[in-house]
């Protein structure tokens, strides 16, 4: 497994094309060609809504996070077939899942038995400023994706 100092180039390869996306994505579509779709209802866009400062911030806060718990490949219930993606949680609960026990939520890290640590105060202050009034949340799962890995769609 590799520890957070070997993540830097990995990182270094996600910020700069993932970051500027996040403010430019209205921009590049003034075409009628290129007018994007309506998004669902459970789903908003607020360009420029978090500078590519504070998004460099964040993910400072995420690499100490990942320091004091660190990625793990999680494996399928029965199958033990390692996801594709590596991943690590924030808060009091983490989610985890593996041969013998299945998905679930739980209060330590599956490989160092440590708590997981906190959620990042930044990220609960732009959880705060999305969602008012909705609950703090007790998780945070954080996956970190490589190659051709892809995120898809789940909901728990």
């Amino acid at each position: 497994m590799k520890g957070v100092e070997g993540l830097q180039g990995e990182w270094g390869k996600i910020l700069p094309t993932f970051l500027p996306h996040l403010n430019r994505v209205g921009a590049e579509r003034t075409s009628m060609a290129k007018r994007p779709k309506p998004l669902p209802e459970s789903v908003f866009h607020r360009p420029a809504f978090y500078s590519r400062e504070a998004q460099e911030a964040l993910l400072a806060d995420i690499r100490a996070g990942v320091a004091a718990a660190p990625l793990f490949t999680p494996t399928m219930p029965r199958t033990a077939k390692p996801l594709s993606v590596r991943m690590t949680n924030f808060g009091p609960l983490g989610w985890v899942t593996d041969k013998d026990n299945g998905y679930r939520y739980q209060p330590r890290h599956p490989v160092t038995g440590e708590p997981w640590p906190p959620i990042p105060d930044e990220l609960q202050r732009l959880w705060r400023d999305l969602f008012p009034g909705e609950p703090e949340p007790q998780a945070c799962l954080v996956n970190f994706y490589t190659g051709a890995v892809r995120l898809v769609s789940s909901r728990s």
